[in-house]
């Protein structure tokens, strides 16, 4: 590569061109990695939380109405909530967006539960005020 230096053209070496060029492509990979990155950040949702609230949000629907209810924390169990009130007892397992796929489904529908009990899938679609209540 050449330069100007007082009218003269001078020279650079080939050793400090080659290390200028690695330098400029490592900088220039590392800054449009890092905005990749950073986009992908402000994408990403905790969904474990985002479970978390909406369990939340569906027991206070649920006190509201004048059940008492009790979360099964993690989901370790096939139901999310279950609300006992004057009505009889509520089965309800939550979901965001969309319904439980078919296998999940099919443990749902398949469980023994006493007559004055309602198995019930809660859909929250996000941003939406109420959920979309599928009863099984």
């Amino acid at each position: 590569m050449q330069g100007v230096i007082n009218g003269a053209i001078t020279q650079r070496p080939k050793k400090v061109l080659f290390w200028s060029c690695v330098v400029d492509f490592l900088v220039s990979a590392r800054i449009s990695t890092g905005a990749k990155m950073a986009e992908a950040q402000k994408k990403r949702i905790n969904t474990k939380a985002k479970g978390t609230r909406l369990e939340h949000r569906t027991m206070r629907v649920l006190e509201a109405a004048g059940y008492k209810c009790c979360r099964s924390a993690a989901s370790l169990g096939e139901w999310d909530v279950i609300a006992i009130g004057p009505a009889g007892v509520r089965l309800v397992q939550v979901k965001a967006n969309r319904r439980p796929g078919s296998v999940e489904m099919e443990t749902l529908s398949s469980f023994v539960a006493p007559t004055n009990c309602s198995r019930e899938v809660w859909v929250w679609k996000d941003r939406a005020r109420q959920p979309i209540i599928e009863v099984l």
